[in-house]
């Protein structure tokens, strides 16, 4: 099991769950419906699937994320995953149920011998979920056939499972399922009657339209709008999320100030994140009684309120705005998050470079900043924004344009920092696993990310051509260290597609 897919940062986050007191009725429901599921795991009319949908901004997430958190200090978690536009490489559908069997394995021993038996089966490697080691003296090309979830969940779930007894339920948890680009994958396995009897899904998604057309319907499946709860819970929430914030930031607020806030955000959690992010920001010579009357005259939605920050914070320059959308469009377009020195990497100019330590900052109360200094979006809603010219107009930003520069900038970073023998291994017949940590550190984090994610950004041009002569130089000068750093790694899964993308395009 060692070398199964796993999505990294698939799973739950602690800091994203639902403030104390807040989001009950919907939090003991979900318990409640957990209980009947594993005291009705026989039963074959019982409800496998709870599904919780609403519009953005409600709250689904912190809700999974709770769920999830609490579930796994009972021992209940099977596993969590939680899809994002932001980290579509990692957390995806091919990869969603091998983390989920792994997961469970670590939970259950007895699992983890029956997944174990599953992959030594021989018929098992047609449809591999596991990454493997290119020869590269030879430069033989290995298609792996990473198989459909809907085969991965049969015999790395389904099957086990059979063969177990006197185990108890496991509860898996799906977050942002619309997030997902392959939904149709995960759904054929999904709207099956027959899901095993010891596993159960709670899944939130937006209600759009395939999910939600394939999933209603099904006997299976308990249907639950996170707009459920009363009016009167979800504003009283949102004002104990509102008076949290404040107090943390040190604010003084009446509690009449509070209330219109919150009669603002019209039972939006994101509406109240982001002007909460706004008012309490701290900046030399900042009026947060100023910033606070500002936001109550802001129109209704988040759109409007996501107008304003970015006006309130953007030169108006039209040079200037433009400067501003290029750097948003590498956030938003990167494979991955990125962090502010590999996105300062990936600046094609000295004064990109300084701009994202003036933007960033400026816009926090939009963009989150975490752990390794990782820029994302904070919340999907203002990425749906700013790629939608008809929401956010003058700020829209060009997805298409930020591949563009990220092609640029990737190339331009291989030329740059590829060369032989990268790690100074000392030896030709020592394995990559005997690399040790300074020498993979050797590999910048601009320079892996650029090995790894070229092609994805190269793929999204519709005019290839333009980038001949930099895919030609990089073939003939560069190709043979691009794989010593991919074998180094470990990632050398990113080659076949790669290669391919280059061999089936007509016009390079």
């Amino acid at each position: 099991m060692k070398g199964m897919r796993y999505s990294r940062n698939a799973r739950f986050n602690s800091e994203k769950i639902c403030l104390p007191d807040t989001q009950t009725a919907i939090l003991e429901k979900i318990f409640e419906w957990v209980a009947s599921a594993t005291e009705s795991a026989c039963d074959g009319e019982r409800k496998s699937i709870f599904l919780l949908h609403g519009m953005a901004g409600t709250g689904k997430s912190s809700i999974a994320n709770t769920i999830a958190m609490r579930l796994s200090a009972m021992k209940r978690l099977g596993s969590s995953f939680c899809f994002s536009r932001d980290d579509r490489i990692d957390r995806n559908a091919e990869n969603m149920f091998s983390t989920i069997a792994t997961d469970m394995a670590d939970l259950d021993p007895c699992f983890k011998v029956k997944l174990a038996e599953a992959l030594n089966e021989r018929g098992l490697r047609s449809i591999s979920v596991f990454t493997s080691t290119i020869s590269w003296l030879f430069l033989i090309i290995i298609i792996f056939n990473l198989g459909e979830p809907s085969k991965q969940f049969s015999k790395f779930i389904v099957e086990p499972m059979q063969s177990l007894t006197g185990v108890g339920v496991f509860v898996i948890v799906i977050d942002a399922l619309d997030e997902c680009e392959n939904q149709a994958s995960i759904l054929r396995v999904l709207c099956k009657q027959k899901l095993p009897e010891n596993i159960c899904f709670i899944i939130t998604t937006r209600p759009e339209g395939d999910i939600m057309r394939r999933l209603k319907d099904l006997s299976h499946v308990l249907l639950w709008d996170a707009h459920e709860a009363s009016k009167v819970t979800i504003l009283d929430d949102i004002k104990s999320y509102i008076s949290d914030c404040f107090a943390e930031a040190g604010l003084s607020f009446t509690r009449h100030d509070i209330e219109k806030l919150a009669a603002k955000a019209a039972g939006l959690f994101q509406w109240a994140a982001t002007a909460c992010n706004y008012i309490t920001e701290y900046k030399a010579g900042a009026n947060h009684r100023k910033r606070f009357n500002s936001v109550l005259l802001f129109d209704a939605g988040l759109d409007s309120l996501y107008t304003a920050i970015l006006k309130d914070r953007i030169s108006p320059h039209l040079e200037e705005v433009n400067s501003v959308k290029a750097i948003l469009a590498r956030v938003l377009a990167a494979a991955e998050p990125l962090s502010i020195d590999v996105l300062k990497a990936l600046c094609l100019t000295k004064d990109e470079q300084q701009l994202v330590d003036d933007v960033i900052p400026a816009l926090g109360a939009v963009l989150s900043v975490y752990g390794a200094n990782v820029i994302r979006p904070l919340h999907t809603s203002f990425r749906d924004y700013l790629t939608d010219e008809n929401r956010s107009g003058s700020f829209f930003v060009d997805l298409n344009q930020g591949h563009q520069d990220l092609v640029y900038a990737t190339f331009g970073i291989m030329k740059k920092e590829l060369h032989f023998n990268i790690c100074q291994i000392k030896s030709s017949y020592l394995f990559n696993s005997s690399l040790t940590n300074e020498q993979l550190n050797l590999i910048s984090s601009a320079l892996f990310y650029s090995c790894q994610f070229w092609a994805y950004h190269l793929q999204s041009q519709k005019h290839m051509d333009v980038f001949e002569d930099k895919i030609l130089d990089f073939l003939k000068n560069q190709l043979l260290f691009w794989l010593e750093v991919l074998s180094c790694r470990k990632a050398s899964h990113v080659v076949v597609p790669a290669m391919e993308l280059l061999l089936n395009s007509r016009e390079v």
